[in-house]
């Protein structure tokens, strides 16, 4: 016997729609050390990440995401190719 149940539309929708959001806030972390590495190692602009992900750092900076995101962007940041800054003392 064959089992004939149909997903409602608005199921696929909405884990369509669900999907689409978790890849773009993960996706800002790849393109946050992207724009770091434009910009100064190879001195070239990367201002479209700051206006691409807005709404991410928006909710890094006034929302209880703050510390997950924070650490998710530190991670990225770590890959960076950028010579250590000399410490003074």
């Amino acid at each position: 016997m064959t089992d004939d149940r149909k997903v409602p539309a608005w199921a696929i929708g909405l884990a369509a729609g669900l999907s689409v959001a978790v890849v773009y806030v993960l996706s800002a972390g790849p393109a946050l050390l992207y724009g770091f590495e434009a910009t100064l190692v190879h001195h070239q602009e990367a201002g479209w990440v700051s206006q691409v992900y807005a709404p991410v750092f928006w909710l890094n900076e006034h929302t209880v995401l703050s510390y997950p995101l924070g650490w998710y962007f530190g991670f990225w940041l770590s890959f960076a190719t950028t010579p250590a800054l000399p410490t003074c003392g």
